[in-house]
């Protein structure tokens, strides 16, 4: 709802709504340490672990991979250090959301190559 006083022309006050910044660093990131390697790739990923004394290097992992304007472009449950194949999607700058079993939910952005 946009509103202007009387007293006063081409003066609008908008409320901001506050958005969830997709890449931001959840304060439980440093945690466990997540990495994508390689990282800009050309037709496969994996997940490393860099602290395996937090999560276990078994544990199932939700992936989701989003292309820029928010579109999901592959969706998958895989373990830590298993290849993730990507050589269909297009060049470009994607987002990585890593979800747990624990629910910890980690944004990673991945870069494809040709």
């Amino acid at each position: 709802c946009l509103s202007a006083p009387t007293y006063s022309i081409g003066y609008f006050k908008i409320p901001l709504i506050p958005v969830e910044d997709p890449f931001r660093v959840d304060n439980n990131e440093s945690d466990y340490e997540i990495a994508l390697y390689p990282n800009p790739t050309s037709t496969v990923f994996s997940i490393k672990l860099l602290n395996v004394n937090t999560i276990s290097v078994n544990a199932e992992l939700a992936i989701a991979i989003l292309s820029m304007d928010g579109r999901v472009v592959y969706t998958a449950n895989t373990l830590a250090n298993k290849p993730i194949y990507v050589s269909n999607l297009a060049v470009g700058c994607y987002q990585v959301i890593i979800k747990d079993s624990n629910s910890n939910v980690f944004y990673k952005k991945l870069i494809k190559t040709e």
